[in-house]
Formats: C-alpha cells, sequence, structure tokens
C-alpha cells in the first residue's frame, strides 16, 4: 500500500475510513443470527471461543482468471488441497476470491472453517454509481451461494483498496459504497462482514510475535537445566529408538499420478512430538507444512504413517482418528504397555471409519 500521499489531511482521512470500517462490522456480529459471532474482538463458534489458524488460499491454477468458477475442473486439486491443509493443523481458510458452493462443501468435508474473500476492483471510481451496483450485485450473489454453509466465519471485501482512488472517489462517498457493501451480504447472510487492512494485520501479528517469544524464552528457562532423557519423556525430544511416545511420518513413496499407488517406501521422516506429552502426540503445523510442500516439490505423498500408544493398545484413539487426512496411507501403532509384548497392526482410516488391514513381516 502506497504510503507517501501529499496531502496530509486526506491521509488522515483515509486512515479514518478504514479503522471507523472496520469497528462498524465488528460490533454488529454480537448479534448475528448465525454459529458464529465476534464478542470483544474475538471470533466464537457455537458460543466457544475459536482461534483462528488459517491459511491464505487461492483456488485458482495457471492460465485461470479470477472471477471464474473452476470449481469442477479443480474438484481433485482443491480437494487434495484441503486435506493437506487439514493434515498441517490449520482450521480455516481465508481466501482472496470467494469459493464456491462446491469448494465450501469440500472445506466442510475436512472440518474447515472458511473467511469468504470478496475481490473488488481496489482502483475503481467507488463513488461511481453504475461500479456500485454492479458490486452490490456480485456481493449480494456470493453471500446468497454461502449462506446456507454453516462453516463461513465471515466476509472479506476488497483487499487493500488503492489509497488513490479512495481520494479521488472522496472519502465519504467510499465509506458510504462500503456500508452499502456491508448492508446487502447482511441482509442476506448476517454473519460479520469486514474489509481487509494492512495496518490492522500488521498490528495483530506484531502482537502475537511478542507472545510467542515470551512464550518460548519461557519454555526454553523451564526445561534449561533438563538432560536429554528428561526432554524425551515430555516428548520435547523424539527419537525412532526410544520405546516411548513417538510420531513419525514414514514411507514416503513416488506415485505413477494421483491415483497409481506405488507400494515401495522411498523415504523415512522422523517428526518431533509438537504436543511434548508421553500419552499423546500432534505434528508441528509449521514442519508438516513444510514436508508437505517438500513432498509436492518431490511428487511424494505418504504411505505409511505410525506411532506408538504407551499405556492402551495399538488401536486408533479418537484423537488419532479426527487427526487422520490420507486416506490412501496405511496407519501403523505400536503399543508398548507390555514389557515383553509389542503389539503391532495397521489400519485405513477414511472419513472416521476404521478399517484394520493384516500385517505380515518380511526380511
Amino acid at each position: 500500500m502506497n504510503s507517501k500521499l501529499k496531502i496530509k489531511s486526506s491521509k488522515l482521512g483515509t486512515f479514518v475510513l478504514f479503522s471507523a470500517f472496520l469497528i462498524f462490522n465488528f460490533e454488529f456480529a454480537a448479534s448475528a443470527a448465525s454459529r458464529v459471532e465476534i464478542r470483544h474482538g474475538q471470533f466464537y463458534v457455537d458460543g466457544e471461543p475459536f482461534y483462528v489458524v488459517a491459511v491464505g488460499y487461492n483456488s485458482l491454477r495457471p492460465h485461470q482468471q479470477p472471477g471464474v468458477s473452476y470449481a469442477q475442473t479443480n474438484r481433485h486439486w482443491t480437494d487434495l488441497d484441503f486435506r493437506r491443509i487439514k493434515a498441517a493443523h490449520f482450521n480455516t481458510l481465508r481466501t482472496w476470491d470467494n469459493l464456491a458452493p462446491e469448494e465450501l462443501a469440500l472445506a466442510k468435508k475436512y472440518d474447515l472453517m472458511v473467511l469468504q474473500g470478496i475481490w473488488l476492483d481496489p482502483r475503481q471510481n467507488f463513488s461511481d454509481p453504475h461500479n456500485q451496483d454492479t458490486s452490490v450485485a456480485q456481493v449480494a450473489t456470493i453471500a446468497q451461494q454461502s449462506k446456507d454453509f454453516d462453516n463461513v466465519l465471515g466476509y472479506l471485501v476488497m483487499t487493500e483498496p488503492s489509497p488513490q482512488a479512495v481520494l479521488e472517489s472522496g472519502a465519504a462517498e467510499t465509506e458510504q459504497f462500503f456500508r452499502r457493501l456491508k448492508r446487502s451480504i447482511q441482509a442476506i447472510d448476517p454473519r460479520p462482514v469486514s474489509m481487509d487492512s494492512a495496518t490492522a494485520l500488521a498490528e495483530t501479528m506484531e502482537n502475537i510475535r511478542e507472545i510467542l517469544n515470551e512464550a518460548t524464552v519461557d519454555l526454553w528457562k523451564r526445561i534449561a537445566d533438563w538432560s536429554r532423557l528428561q526432554m524425551v519423556e515430555a516428548g520435547a525430544l523424539v527419537y525412532s529408538s526410544v520405546p516411548k511416545e513417538f510420531a513419525h511420518l514414514a514411507g514416503i513413496y513416488d506415485p505413477d499420478d494421483w491415483f497409481t499407488i506405488d507400494d515401495r517406501a522411498r523415504r523415512f521422516i522422523p517428526m518431533l512430538n509438537a504436543a511434548r506429552s508421553p500419552t499423546f502426540y500432534e505434528f508441528d503445523s509449521a514442519d508438516l507444512l513444510k514436508l508437505y510442500r517438500e513432498m509436492d516439490d518431490r511428487d511424494e505423498v505418504p504411505v505409511v504413517i505410525y506411532h506408538s500408544h504407551t499405556a492402551t493398545e495399538a488401536y486408533p484413539s479418537r484423537t488419532d482418528i479426527s487427526y487422520a487426512s490420507e486416506p490412501q496411507a496405511h496407519y501403523v501403532l505400536v503399543s508398548t504397555r507390555e514389557e515383553d509384548t509389542t503389539e503391532f497392526r495397521s489400519y485405513r482410516i477414511t472419513d472416521g471409519v476404521v478399517t484394520e488391514e493384516p500385517v505380515s513381516v518380511v526380511e
């Protein structure tokens, strides 16, 4: 966003416009008749606090144009995207152009919430009646298509409107334009409506960065005098040689294509137990996202995902089942609850259905 505006008073007027718009929208959400609301600046879903862990998502592929729906053409790839995003422990998609109903349904399949981005030309004349009418019709159509999906968190109208366009259109006219868009959407769907703001986002990220820094420093202070064994026992360090709770992503293979499975494992990838617990595991979302990007670059997908149970049988727990997002993978569990006996079992987990499969040990 260009901040080098020569007209000092106009620059201030633009800033006030953005801030007033954001406050206006967030205050409305408390009375929205839906499962989504905002209380004191925080999202609540079904009455419970909802911390947004979002990935910015654009469903367009090379040579595809904004404003055109490719939902059917891209269905397979979108499904694969959402499955991997969920596996990386994100819970929300933040889009720049709206998801079509078919894509919203896929997001719901993977229990992903959606911040519906609505793309409008950020450089248009916001005071022009024709532009306003066209934009109102566009946002109303999107709201109508989205209103029946309970995984929509809200709507983000436009991304960083051009300060020059605001100056030329007039601050009052621009504010009137966005208020009209907001009313048009919420007349159909009463969920939150706002406008993306680089300034607000930067301030939020800076605040989160400070919180994370403090938490990291506090963590290292707590474990500074721990032995390596203590770190392993707590799950802060994980090794394949340690018969405690460990989490590994194994057996990554090269497929002939996205539908033909090669049964040979090519690589073994050990993963850190981000839960830092001897009785519970989860992959670190940043590590998992990095790994999936690497697999994409190498045309690989996971064939075996395994971990251990130290106190229970080798059967997927409810948490294991909820995390299972690779229907083509073998989910292997090892139980070390008995000192003299090791349980080693394998399962397929698809849409919450667990199916055990035979295991053969070969040389």
